[in-house]
């Protein structure tokens, strides 16, 4: 993984998921994705109607020369190009235009540009403009989209937007730097490094799946490090009972500590290094059975498995 300590990467498919989600509910539906305005033209009174009639559609790929160009901001400006945005589609804009003399009804196709906004290590999603073509339109037609379609759409893409939640990092004992936000290949990538190593680039390849959690081996070790100072380091334990058959039995008490333990990461995450030192007392007079320091030695392997698990609990996406 190249250019960045953490890496988060999703597909289109898992936003848009979420997007049928909230559309299937027929009162968002109604309230974001339909409405009517009564206005004006050239003394022209008319009704205005629009209707998205299908969920909208993220296409995570960077808008071209020629979408930035028609593309028209909710206050009627051009957008500036920006290099996190991506495309989401309106297949199905239904608008219709009732005066007293006539009655017209269109499908418009519409795309909306989209952006991702950091707040620190928040995100959000955010409809920045609207792409469509109004050069072929009535002064009416153009008069309506400007006014009313396309500020209607674009706060319908945002409200839909805000019931995406993007994954945000939470690595005990890891400082970040800010995040550094691409589209690549049809995939959103989040990408953060170590503050020590300043910040980071956009990755250069990435895994071909639809979810991902890329992260370097400092982090691990960064990670492995807070859990074992905090969590097993300075741990007391005591085993105490009793040895022996045929009507001999030895009895026992024994205390100990982790005095210190270092745990290294490896090649393979899946495995952890670890070399420990511990004290241990008996009680006076007593011989500790040969078998143990074995069971000793488990108490310091359950720790280190603990420590395991703990990375693997904290690195899920689900606990964030």
């Amino acid at each position: 993984m190249a250019n960045a300590d953490l890496i988060i990467g999703m597909n289109s498919d898992r936003l848009n998921q979420a997007i049928g989600k909230i559309f299937s509910n027929s009162g968002i539906r109604e309230r974001l994705f339909s409405g009517s305005q009564r206005s004006s033209f050239n003394d022209v009174s008319f009704v205005g109607k629009w209707v998205i009639e299908a969920p909208p559609v993220l296409e995570l790929r960077a808008p071209t020369g020629d979408e930035w160009n028609t593309s028209i901001k909710a206050d009627g400006n051009e957008a500036i190009p920006r290099e996190d945005a991506f495309i989401t589609n309106l297949h199905k804009l239904n608008v219709a235009l009732s005066t007293s003399d006539s009655n017209r009804q269109t499908v418009i196709p519409v795309q909306a540009i989209c952006t991702v906004d950091a707040d620190g290590k928040n995100f959000s999603l955010h409809a920045h403009a609207a792409i469509i073509d109004l050069s072929a339109a009535s002064p009416m037609d153009q008069f309506f989209a400007k006014a009313v379609i396309i500020p209607q759409v674009l706060s319908a893409v945002n409200q839909t937007l805000k019931g995406i939640a993007l994954p945000v990092p939470a690595l005990p004992g890891v400082s970040l730097t800010s995040p550094e936000v691409s589209i690549q290949n049809n995939r959103l990538l989040i990408s953060y490094n170590m503050v020590e190593h300043g910040q980071p680039a956009a990755p250069v390849s990435v895994p071909d799946l639809p979810f991902f959690i890329l992260a370097s081996q400092p982090v691990e070790q960064a990670l492995v490090n807070y859990i074992v100072t905090s969590q097993i380091q300075g741990k007391r334990f005591s085993k105490n009972g009793s040895e022996g058959g045929g009507g001999f039995s030895a009895e026992y008490n024994a205390n100990g500590r982790v005095d210190n333990i270092q745990v290294r990461t490896t090649n393979d995450p899946t495995m952890l290094s670890a070399e420990v030192s511990l004290s241990m007392n008996a009680s006076a007079g007593i011989n500790t059975p040969a078998g143990y320091i074995v069971k000793g030695g488990e108490i310091i392997y359950e720790g280190i498995k603990d420590a395991a698990n703990q990375v693997a609990k904290v690195m899920n996406p689900s606990n964030w």
